[in-house]
């Protein structure tokens, strides 16, 4: 029940930061995305997120680029578009890029 009270919360603060449909998809992904990694974005935290993710940009078609950067990235953080994500430039394995590359043709056949 505290599970689903929190989802109320987090989906209250995304419309409440923003009534552009696809921005909300996109925050609502990466934080599904984020909870995929096991690096929640929780109630407490998640002002705070979208406070930064002000600062990074004012554009909401930047902001849905930002995010969908750290997600094609594999990056926990939200950066600015294409800004490196120096904490984390550990070379990709060779499964790595196996995989990237069938997820980039659309999965194995």
């Amino acid at each position: 029940k505290n599970e689903e009270s929190d989802d109320n919360k987090i989906t209250n603060l995304v419309f409440f930061f923003t009534t552009n449909a696809e921005l909300q998809e996109t925050l609502f992904n990466f934080i599904a995305y984020r909870k995929e990694l096991g690096a929640a974005v929780t109630v407490s935290v998640l002002p705070f997120f979208l406070e930064e993710l002000k600062t990074i940009t004012s554009s909401e078609k930047e902001m849905i680029a930002v995010l969908k950067q750290s997600m094609v990235n594999g990056w926990k953080r939200i950066l600015p578009v294409h800004q490196q994500n120096s904490l984390n430039n550990t070379p990709k394995t060779v499964v790595d890029e196996v995989a990237d590359f069938y997820e980039w043709r659309g999965g194995v056949s």
